[in-house]
């Protein structure tokens, strides 16, 4: 399985990163996340206005005791419209220590890459972090549901055989009561 794939669908004709309403924004949000219900059990990810962007911040638990970490930053570029700033799509397995699976995000500048998209990518037998990061193009650059159906990918084809153990919904489900109550 080869992480950092970036969009699955490739360069279009129009930007799918484009400007966008934020109501919008939000039910495509919404809308891709109950697709992939066979996968997200819980959707913690908040959406704050704060004047002249939107923070979007929060976990997607998912099955197998997985997890995508979102920060998200939407500016306005008008009175209605909004466009993603800055992002970082963390995936990772839950545990007393969180376990990296993989990391896209355009927080730097890398040297050598054409922009700053790219994904950090972790081996998952050590889970050092495998260097150097990937670069993405502005063209590739995932959406949120891109991620979350990488690591769905990665778990049927790496994680399943390295932690048979975590691998059903209970686990995932227990985590996800566990942090609420802690958080209460």
């Amino acid at each position: 399985m080869t992480c950092c794939r970036g969009r699955r669908s490739g360069p279009s004709n129009g930007d799918p990163h484009g400007p966008n309403s934020l109501e919008n924004y939000s039910i495509i949000h919404h809308k891709r996340l109950e697709d992939l219900s066979y996968f997200v059990i819980a959707d913690d990810v908040e959406f704050d206005i704060l004047g002249d962007s939107v923070r979007i911040k929060g976990r997607l638990w998912c099955a197998h005791g997985l997890f995508v970490d979102v920060s998200k930053e939407l500016e306005f570029v008008d009175d209605t419209l909004v466009r993603t700033k800055n992002y970082a799509y963390h995936a990772g397995v839950a545990g007393e220590q969180d376990r990296c699976v993989f990391r896209y995000d355009n927080f730097d500048q890398k040297a050598g890459h054409p922009d700053k998209h790219h994904c950090h990518r972790f081996n998952p037998e050590t889970w050092g972090e495998i260097m150097p990061e990937v670069p993405i193009s502005a063209d590739l650059w995932p959406h949120l549901s891109d991620a979350v159906e990488e690591l769905a990918e990665w778990w049927a084809e790496v994680g399943v055989q390295l932690l048979p153990d975590v691998g059903d919904d209970l686990s995932a489900r227990e985590i996800y009561r566990l942090e609420r109550e802690i958080d209460s």
